[in-house]
């Protein structure tokens, strides 16, 4: 003969009263190993009220829960909870397109997130978090406070700090420490080119000033002669 269950009652949830854990499981629609442990935790009045998750928002929406998330839009559960650690959760429920997305970020705008996860030394799935959490035109910007900032150097050209250096050469503000923190060849490569693309201009600059110096002397001393 099978152990009888054991019966607990009266249990009382924010002041309604009920027989036993079983009237409180099914009318709260609980397990009724829920009830006992919110019962021993004395959490028994926090039955039934699912608070939002902070981590679980998609496009303005907060769900308490994977499974929630998951039902609302037609995808599993474990669908959601990826798309929560890649930073993908805007973009479930709006379709294959969404990886086709321009991006904006403080005025320039990209062909989609792997364009701007490119030009900023993040990773798409970064671009996304960004995105979610309304803090695009923050990315790569360096930290407040940043007085320990070192100089950075190439091709003779100096800049005070990386980020510096890699707004300057057409990056974003983060790109250069990342490149040399992750040792990428083919990063350090591309800051390369845009250092020499950054000097040769700044040669033709230098030449050009000196050639407007040079016309405008020429025409002071055709003043005088005259």
């Amino acid at each position: 003969m099978g152990r009888r269950r054991e019966i607990i009652g009266p249990i009382t949830v924010r002041g309604e009263v009920f027989a036993d854990a079983d009237a409180v499981a099914a009318r709260f629609n609980v397990t009724r190993a829920s009830v006992m442990k919110a019962r021993r935790d004395g959490k028994l009045d926090s039955l039934g009220r699912n608070k939002a998750r902070e981590d679980l928002v998609i496009r303005g929406r907060a769900f308490p829960s994977t499974r929630a998330a998951a039902e609302a839009f037609g995808v599993s559960a474990e669908y959601v909870a990826q798309a929560a650690r890649a930073g993908t959760l805007d973009r479930i429920g709006v379709g294959r397109g969404a990886s086709a997305m321009p991006i904006s970020i403080r005025g320039k705008r990209f062909k989609n997130a792997h364009a701007a996860a490119r030009a900023f030394g993040v990773t798409p799935g970064a671009i996304y978090q960004a995105l979610h959490a309304g803090r695009l035109d923050r990315l790569g910007m360096p930290r407040q406070g940043g007085a320990g900032a070192k100089p950075f150097e190439i091709f003779g050209m100096r800049w005070p700090s990386m980020a510096a250096a890699s707004c300057a050469l057409g990056f974003g503000p983060a790109y250069i420490s990342n490149a040399y923190g992750k040792k990428s060849a083919a990063m350090i490569a591309r800051i390369r080119e845009a250092a020499m693309a950054e000097g040769m201009r700044r040669s033709a600059q230098a030449v050009q000033a000196r050639l407007r110096a040079a016309e405008r002397d020429m025409g002071g001393a055709h003043a005088r002669a005259a």
